[in-house]
């Protein structure tokens, strides 16, 4: 659809008129797209678009109101029906109330219920306002409904892809009169900001692109095609509203946090680094080598992360001694005694939801890889691998269940359990971030070096944030399960006292099993 596009502000009895051109006339209008991004998002017909930009002032929420309203009227009746989403329910106050001041002037017929929080317009067209924070919360609010118009706002709120996904499979229509839209809006800073990137492949090249190219060679995780996607990007200077009526708005967002990088990314709408990245300062060019033969498979141990309806994690690290370890190319790579090596992975997840694998199907996964890699299979029995202490919960050890510590032994795979005493978590970032900066030159202390195929780590650890509750820890709503298995073995020198029961067990010390020296 072609929009008339704002052309003139003028100040009347104390209230902003917008004016229109039309046959090179200036029109009086109630509402209208901003020329460049706002009028560009309106006007696309791609399934799938991106409305990402700086922090306010573009004008993203009023937008994604105004892209359901433009089909209002003609003709679709019931049949158009619209949900807009923010990740929690306090969130939607900002929405509905933008949504108040406009859908009445322009459609004075609708009506709006506050307690089911759903407009609905004089042609039986319907606009709800709901909240999906979790991916479980899925069956018992959306399951089964059906939708044309589904739009999240604020996109980078949510840690991974899997809400909009699950709405994606609402979006149906038997009308083929029916134009079938999924939208979002973001800017660039949040906790999802990593997944939205790859998914819609920013940054935008030129930086200052409006129209990002149609993205229509996109597979899903199955390898099917998806529907084209498409990306517009936002700027504050586009808003002629903001530039008249509050010239100061950009100086006050620039000076309303001391992130220098944060403060770039909500004022340029830039996709910088992400300026709450726990590990955003290290060089990853040196951590990452490429994959090489291990000198001593021997050596090699394992730290394992539990999951089920959540993604599970196996490492597999090599202790260096100091010696040069050998690469594809002739090359060496050198690092002092005490380096650690992540040599392999396995990774038990699609982003950050489980494969539901049982142990025997995890187990025969770590099987089979050392098969494949011609690792001796004894070293899984040997005392240094490292379990998330879950798997010896207290509640199933001396029940007529087993614990999951025992499955393991029984597929021939021996664990010890982590360090999860008080202050585990924080010192173990605190040594992961040590190793991991001892990468760099002049590297006179041991680092913590990932080999190029553990490709899962490599996308999931450099991104994750830290926690806004204690800055000296992760946010755990990231993919930091493969991070969680890296620390788990990083903490493994100090031997763990773990209560079963009325009976304490100090590890790496075990009574009534045999286990390989």
């Amino acid at each position: 659809m072609a929009w008339n596009t704002l052309k003139e502000v003028r100040e009347w009895q104390g209230q902003l008129i917008s004016f229109v051109e039309i046959d090179g006339k200036l029109k009086e209008v109630v509402w209208a797209a901003l020329p460049g991004s706002q009028a560009s998002f309106l006007a696309c017909p791609e399934f799938e678009v991106l409305f990402e930009g700086t922090r306010g002032g573009c004008g993203k929420t009023v937008a994604l109101i105004m892209d359901f309203c433009q089909f209002v009227g003609l003709g679709m009746g019931a049949a158009h029906r619209g949900i807009l989403l923010r990740r929690t329910f306090p969130e939607l106050e900002f929405v509905e109330a933008t949504a108040r001041l406009w859908i009445p002037r322009i459609f004075p017929g609708a009506s709006f219920n506050a307690q089911l929080h759903v407009w609905t317009f004089p042609g039986g067209e319907t606009l709800r306002f709901g909240y999906f924070e979790f991916p479980e919360q899925f069956d018992a609010l959306y399951q089964g409904k059906e939708f044309t118009f589904v739009a999240l706002e604020e996109l980078t709120n949510w840690p991974d892809p899997e809400c909009l996904r699950q709405m994606k499979s609402c979006l149906r229509s038997t009308n083929p009169q029916v134009q079938l839209h999924l939208r979002a809006t973001c800017n660039t800073f949040g906790i999802g900001s990593d997944w939205v990137k790859e998914r819609y492949r920013l940054p935008l090249v030129p930086f200052n692109r409006v129209v990002g190219p149609v993205i229509d060679d996109a597979v899903d995780d199955n390898g099917k095609p998806e529907e084209p996607r498409r990306v517009i990007h936002g700027d504050i200077k586009e808003n002629l509203f903001l530039r008249y009526s509050d010239p100061g708005y950009l100086a006050r967002v620039l000076s309303s946090t001391s992130n220098a990088a944060k403060a770039k990314a909500w004022a340029t709408g830039e996709w910088t680094d992400n300026p709450m990245s726990v590990f955003g300062d290290i060089d990853w060019t040196a951590v990452r080598v490429p994959t090489f033969e291990v000198p001593d498979p021997h050596k090699l141990r394992v730290s394992y992360d539990f999951g089920d309806g959540a993604p599970y994690s196996f490492l597999v690290f090599y202790p260096g001694n100091g010696e040069a370890i050998t690469l594809p190319d002739g090359s060496v790579h050198n690092a002092p005694p005490g380096s650690l090596y992540i040599v392999a992975e396995i990774y038990g997840g699609i982003k950050n939801q489980g494969l539901h694998h049982s142990i025997a199907e995890q187990a025969g996964r770590l099987h089979a890889l050392f098969e494949e890699r011609g690792w001796d299979p004894a070293v899984l029995r040997k005392e240094g691998n490292i379990a998330d202490g879950s798997i010896f919960d207290e509640r199933v050890q001396f029940s007529t269940r087993q614990s999951y510590a025992n499955d393991f032994e029984r597929a021939g795979i021996h664990f010890l359990p982590s360090d999860k005493g008080p202050g585990s978590r924080i010192q173990g970032l605190g040594q992961m971030r040590k190793m991991l900066l001892a990468t760099m030159p002049p590297r006179e202390t041991p680092g913590l070096y990932v080999c190029e195929c553990c490709t899962e780590l490599l996308k999931h650890i450099p991104n994750l944030q830290r926690s806004a509750k204690d800055p000296e820890d992760i946010d755990t709503e990231g993919v930091d399960h493969d991070y969680d298995a890296c620390r788990y073995f990083l903490r493994r020198e100090k031997p763990q006292t773990v209560r079963f029961g009325r009976l304490d067990v100090l590890y790496p010390k075990r009574t009534g099993r045999t286990v390989v020296a």
